[in-house]
């Protein structure tokens, strides 16, 4: 997470889904409090971006494997950078996927 100014304000791992997105600008098209994941895990602090891309945290901190028979562009967080990215993370808020 990086402030307008271009100062690291947290950065943290993540797991990633199947789905590799394409380096290059995006921004958060819409969030989503709590669901379920493509791995059937109850998730919340979804954020999305993207065509079908979204950092979420799942509600029991799992992070298990994705299922390679699933197109899924999931990607899971702790529940702490889960709660970050949502605080951070409002309608509009760019994303800069790099390699």
């Amino acid at each position: 997470m990086i402030d307008k100014n271009g100062t690291a304000l947290r950065t943290f791992a993540v797991w990633p889904g199947t789905v590799t997105p394409s380096p290059g600008p995006y921004a958060v098209s819409f969030r989503r409090e709590q669901g379920t994941g493509s791995d059937g895990a109850q998730i919340e602090h979804v954020v999305y971006f993207g065509a079908n891309l979204a950092f979420s945290n799942a509600i029991d901190g799992s992070s298990p494997a994705p299922n390679p028979d699933l197109r899924t562009g999931a990607i899971r967080e702790s529940i702490a950078d889960g709660v970050a990215m949502w605080e951070f993370a409002s309608m509009g808020t760019p994303i800069t996927v790099i390699k």
